[in-house]
């Protein structure tokens, strides 16, 4: 009778997690599981810098590295590169402080600083001065991901960046590095207007700064001036061509202004200079996604896979594409996959409810949709996942949980009509029949196309002992799928009640005849009838 909707899930929200349920001192933790399974021998560890996965230069990157650095160190056994010898190296290696750090980059780092392993990860803003942190440890032989943690991080330190900012302005002079440098405390004490102000006196005094130019567009773009980043992107790749970020920021900047087309071509730039840039491709395979492309899709979430093995992250997102192509035995395996390395991940777990929905596992949804609410409350404000799990309790037997969840997911959305008939199911097996009435004809007065309202409502009806109103309602459902075996089954058990018998007798055999199923049950009944017709 319920039918579960799959939903168009591609932009689940990943960070869902991040916005309400941090882990407990996210360094002390990421510091453990970056080291799990790595054993005693082996551990020197060089940290970099981490970067913003917009690009943007900023010393946030530096502070949580810092932090992670030092609850590493504290694990015996291991040692910790110094943060001035990691800039010399990034130095040598003519990379920028917050340049994103891909496998090949933590490889050459930790060679040339004779470590064991690389640590890098990128930061995504959050709301209220919180950091989304994604962390990955390399090794440096293999260049390949050994262990990944993440979570969420409050910006605590921003007392240091206005302390820098006074020191800053106090011994300004007239150099293009001194406005750049506060122009980026600026940034990162989002004070946008100051910050374009001071990278824009940095450009006026040295014309071909092209970081100057990549940042203030970072800035500009932060303040949905769209037009006026591309601009400055576009002017960074003019003096720098081989400025992979500058693409993917100007990439990401053409889809923010649905130029979908040109923000393909940028990040297909990007990925061209850095064939091991992750987010490129992510974000390339979630545009080939959006316009259809959805193989395309799949061939860059696997390039994100082959580039962070050890991401949860790049599995859930091929998951997604799976699930718009119909293939949920992939999606599955895929989103299997991606809460073995991150168990925490709620969207992935609200990603499988969906697809155990659709595969029948009403169990698989249960345990889905409650493990994703409880890694993140959020998840209990989504309609989809209590209506869903209603369904699923429902099919198991356990109606009292079903029309918990029903009634939930109509506190969040008043008027989902499903909700209303999966209730209205539940209510029915209940015994209830006047509230299952209720919510039938409640979810009517929303969306007079459904027949299985009807059809609820007409089985209500006809355990209540109404048949005249049954097969009114039988009869709605028939008009709006003729092929309704069950409602001909039904429709004949109220004509019982009204004396119809050659009605009763029609829609027996026609059941019959749609539904060749239901002959060993309806047959003999139909022979008795004809018999006494006799």
């Amino acid at each position: 009778m319920i039918k579960i909707i799959i939903s168009m899930l591609f932009f689940l929200p990943v960070l869902a997690g991040a916005e309400n349920g941090a882990k407990p001192d996210l360094y002390k933790v990421a510091s453990g599981e970056l080291l799990e399974s790595v054993g005693s021998a082996a551990r020197k560890i060089v940290v970099t810098g981490f970067s913003y996965s917009d690009g943007r230069d900023s010393r946030d990157g530096a502070v949580v590295a810092e932090r992670i650095a030092s609850e590493l160190a504290k694990i015996q056994g291991t040692t910790i590169i110094e943060s001035g010898e990691v800039q010399k190296a990034l130095k040598k290696l003519n990379l920028r402080r917050s340049a994103r750090i891909d496998p090949d980059a933590a490889r050459d780092i930790g060679r040339l600083l004779n470590a064991d392993w690389t640590v890098a990860g990128t930061l995504t803003e959050l709301s209220d001065n919180r950091l989304s942190v994604s962390v990955r440890m390399f090794g440096v032989k293999s260049g390949e991901t050994r262990n990944a943690s993440g979570g969420i991080v409050k910006r605590d330190w921003l007392d240091r960046y206005r302390e820098l900012l006074s020191e800053q302005t106090a011994r300004v002079e007239d150099a293009a590095g001194d406005f750049y440098a506060r122009g980026m405390t600026y940034s990162d004490l989002n004070e946008y207007d100051k910050a374009a102000a001071d990278l824009g006196a940095a450009i006026a005094l040295a014309p071909d700064y092209w970081e100057a130019y990549l940042s203030r567009g970072s800035v500009y773009q932060r303040e949905n001036k769209i037009a006026d980043a591309i601009e400055d992107y576009t002017k960074a790749i003019e003096l720098k061509p081989e400025a992979g970020e500058a693409y993917y920021n100007r990439g990401a900047a053409w889809f923010m202004c649905d130029q979908p087309d040109k923000g393909v071509e940028d990040y297909s730039r990007a990925i061209e200079i850095g064939p091991t840039d992750a987010m490129a491709s992510k974000d390339r395979g979630e545009i080939f996604s959006r316009a259809g492309k959805k193989d395309k899709a799949v061939e860059d979430c696997t390039r994100f896979i082959e580039t962070a093995p050890k991401d949860g992250r790049a599995y859930y997102n091929r998951a997604i594409v799976w699930i718009t192509k119909g293939e949920y035995s992939m999606a599955f395996q895929d989103l299997a996959k991606a809460v073995e390395l991150d168990h925490k991940n709620a969207a992935a777990y609200y990603a499988l409810g969906v697809v155990y929905g659709h595969k029948g596992g009403y169990p698989g949804v249960i345990d889905s949709f409650s493990r994703a609410i409880e890694l993140d409350p959020g998840y209990d404000t989504h309609r989809y996942a209590h209506y869903a799990r209603g369904i699923a309790y429902y099919a198991k037997g356990d109606h009292d949980k079903a029309v918990r969840d029903f009634s939930l997911a109509l506190t969040l959305d008043p008027r989902d009509y499903r909700s209303y008939e999966g209730r209205g199911d539940a209510y029915n097996a209940r015994g209830e029949y006047s509230r299952a009435v209720a919510d039938y004809s409640a979810g009517l007065g929303i969306y007079t196309g459904d027949p299985m309202l009807y059809y609820g409502r007409g089985i209500a009806y006809l355990n209540n002992r109404e048949p005249d109103k049954a097969i009114a309602d039988l009869t709605a459902a028939i008009d709006l799928v003729p092929g309704n075996a069950e409602a001909y089954h039904r429709r004949a058990d109220a004509y019982f009640l009204t004396g119809e018998i050659k009605k009763m007798l029609d829609d027996l055999t026609m059941a019959v005849k749609l539904k060749p199923g239901l002959k060993p049950e309806l047959q003999p009944k139909i022979d008795a009838l004809k018999s006494g017709a006799r």
